[in-house]
């Protein structure tokens, strides 16, 4: 199976939800294809529901568009796919601000380029035969960086004898291109159960070399994620998500931070409604409405 990037809006981290990005593939259903879904978005038990988000999918399920009808930050993004499914375009708008994305493929090399803001970055995901990723390396240029790209990170993955992710090793460079010291180094380290083969834990250091946060898995009898936690050790707060199942499906998955909690609520495989509360307070909920090609 090839890894492909796939289309998905930059992450924006709101105080009112945890989760704030829209599918980035339609919901697989056997008998439908998904054209469309219709975020109708209602706050603090206003009984009126307002057009909030439009996602589109081809026929192939891949996210080409999503809008948003409300004043936020992240307004839209459209998405471009070859004809071997891979996606080569993604055009992203921040208030008036583009962001423009451009994908190349080699033989296990993807090229990745994005312009923001007076700078390009380009990014070299380069895999082995196996067809997983074994380095990454992002070069920048514009602005203060001048017109000729410089080394700004580097990242080097380790896997197990199972061809699950092991290690990963973050290295920074200066303005110069430069790694000066251990200090711009640090690591994941990824741990798995030797019965199922299942992710158990994951520990992420800081480039001094301290615990910056630790994520714990847990799984039913049947293999299924139940819950992950993370713990965020330079402040003691936490993120949890539990995933619930119902005939073989997902039903629902809770996330939760403190003092904030969603629950997403799923019928035959299909997100139908988000809930976000405050504390105990709901303060928002969304209903998903669909249509098909």
């Amino acid at each position: 199976m090839k890894i492909l990037p796939v289309c998905i809006l930059f992450f924006v981290m709101f105080s009112s939800t945890i989760w704030t990005q829209p599918l980035n593939k339609a919901p697989d259903l056997t008998k439908q294809k998904v054209k469309q879904i219709v975020e109708w978005v209602r706050h603090d038990f206003d009984q009126k529901a307002k057009e909030g988000g439009i996602s589109s999918f081809d026929k192939r399920g891949n996210l080409i568009a999503y809008f948003e009808k409300k004043d936020l930050p992240l307004k839209d993004l459209t998405c471009t796919f070859d004809r071997q499914n891979r996606l080569i375009k993604k055009v992203e708008w921040f208030g008036s601000h583009q962001m423009s994305t451009f994908y190349a493929y080699k033989k296990n090399l993807t090229i990745e380029e994005t312009k923001f803001r007076g700078k390009t970055y380009k990014t070299f995901f380069y895999k082995n035969n196996k067809n997983k990723i074994i380095e990454k390396k992002t070069y920048a240029k514009g602005l203060e960086l001048g017109d000729e790209f410089l080394l700004k990170e580097r990242v080097l993955f380790h896997y197990n004898k199972q061809d699950s992710l092991s290690g990963e090793k973050i290295m920074k460079y200066d303005l110069l291109g430069r790694l000066k010291h251990r200090y711009d180094i640090r690591k994941i380290l990824h741990y798995y159960s030797s019965k199922s083969g299942r992710r158990t834990k994951t520990l992420e250091y800081d480039f001094d070399g301290t615990l910056i946060n630790e994520q714990l898995y847990e799984y039913d009898k049947r293999n299924r994620l139940t819950r992950k936690f993370i713990l965020f050790k330079n402040n003691n707060t936490y993120n949890s998500y539990e995933y619930k199942y119902k005939n073989g499906k997902i039903w629902q998955a809770v996330a939760e931070r403190p003092g904030y909690k969603d629950v997403k609520v799923y019928i035959d495989g299909r997100l139908i409604r988000l809930r976000s509360y405050n504390e105990e307070k709901i303060i928002r909920i969304v209903d998903y409405q669909y249509f098909y090609h």
